[in-house]
């Protein structure tokens, strides 16, 4: 809500409060998220919302749980033009156990806070994107995966190589922070399905085609 100048905003989600969060900050609420069997959210649900509520031709899907900051609007504003792209890359991360403030310097603070006490993720920690920009038409029919579990964002960047996308590693321009939270067992049914589902076809920020 804070980029400059500030992107339209699709909240998808029926959880309790997402649709008053929406109305109370001039956001639009996009309601009907579907399931999968094992009773995750569905990424192909996110996909179908994205591509029918989306009224502009670049699309920015964003996991609730990243902090952005303006080197992010600034970097997408780069490739506008361009003709196919996907802009994904590592992540920070770092503990935010209570309310984050905004005022003047905040995106200097909370930098220097990741840097002084985060993490940045790298290769050996997995080569998984929380942030995809891409155009708009992407996306039309990916497989039923379940959003929370892992693989899927593998099978996304494949995908955008297959299509001839350039795959372009922003962790260097864009400084994207991943707020800790208890984490997933990678023993779940979800990932598993999720992995036959890619059938192999997984690439990573590592694979790459160039830096932004």
């Amino acid at each position: 809500m804070r980029l400059e100048p500030r992107p339209e905003i699709i909240l998808a989600g029926d959880d309790e409060g997402v649709a008053d969060f929406a109305a109370d900050n001039g956001l639009r609420h996009a309601p009907g998220l579907g399931r999968t069997p094992d009773g995750y959210v569905s990424v192909q649900s996110m996909f179908n919302i994205a591509n029918r509520e989306v009224r502009t031709d670049v699309v920015a899907l964003v996991d609730s749980d990243i902090i952005l900051m303006n080197d992010f609007a600034e970097t997408v504003a780069k490739y506008e033009t361009a003709s196919n792209f996907l802009l994904g890359g590592y992540r920070r991360a770092v503990q935010v156990p209570e309310l984050l403030g905004f005022a003047p310097g905040w995106e200097q603070r909370l930098k220097d806070r990741v840097l002084s006490g985060g993490q940045v993720y790298k290769k050996e920690w997995g080569g998984g994107s929380d942030y995809h920009v891409y155009r708009s038409g992407l996306y039309v029919d990916s497989p039923d995966f379940s959003l929370g579990r892992g693989h899927w964002d593998g099978w996304v960047m494949w995908h955008a190589l297959n299509e001839g996308c350039e795959l372009i590693d922003c962790t260097d321009e864009i400084f994207a922070v991943h707020q800790n939270h208890p984490w997933r067992s990678w023993a779940s049914g979800g990932n598993e399905r999720n992995l036959a589902l890619a059938e192999d076809k997984m690439s990573w920020v590592w694979n790459s085609t160039r830096k932004a």
